[in-house]
C-alpha cells in the first residue's frame, strides 16, 4: 500500500492515498472532529479562530487534489475538467466518505467504501 501521495504514480492511487490519508487524519485528531463536522457549514457563526483553522485544512486538502486532477489531465491520464470545482468536489465526496466511517453510518468495510468512492470519482474522470 502507498502511504504517501508523492509515491503513487497515476492518479487513481493518488486518490487512494488522499482518501486513507483523510479518514487517518480525522481519526488522529477527534477533537477536531467534533469541531470540524458541525461547524464546516455554518461559516458565518464560527468564531474566526476557528474558522481560520478549519479554513486552513479545507484549502490545502483542495490544493492537493488540485494539484492532482492537473498532473493526472496534463498526462492524459484523465479527460479535461474544471480542475477547481472537481477539486472541490472530491473534497466533498471524501469528507462523506470520513463522516459515514466516523459517525458509524455505514455498513460497508473500511476498504469497500474507499473502492466505491474512488470508483465513483474515476468514472466520472476517465477518458
Amino acid at each position: 500500500m502507498i502511504k504517501d501521495i508523492s509515491d503513487a504514480k497515476t492518479f487513481e492511487e493518488r486518490l487512494t492515498v488522499f482518501l486513507n490519508q483523510y479518514l487517518a487524519h480525522l481519526q488522529s485528531n477527534k477533537n477536531l472532529v467534533r469541531i470540524y463536522f458541525p461547524n464546516f457549514q455554518s461559516r458565518g457563526s464560527r468564531q474566526a479562530r476557528t474558522s481560520k483553522g478549519i479554513d486552513k485544512r479545507f484549502s490545502r486538502a483542495v490544493d492537493i487534489m488540485r494539484q492532482c486532477l492537473e498532473q493526472a489531465i496534463a498526462a492524459g491520464e484523465l479527460r479535461v475538467v474544471p480542475v477547481e470545482p472537481a477539486a472541490f468536489t472530491i473534497f466533498a465526496l471524501a469528507r462523506g466518505f470520513a463522516e459515514r466511517h466516523l459517525c458509524g453510518w455505514t455498513h460497508l468495510t473500511l476498504e469497500e467504501d474507499i473502492a466505491f468512492t474512488r470508483s465513483l470519482i474515476m468514472n466520472g474522470l476517465r477518458r
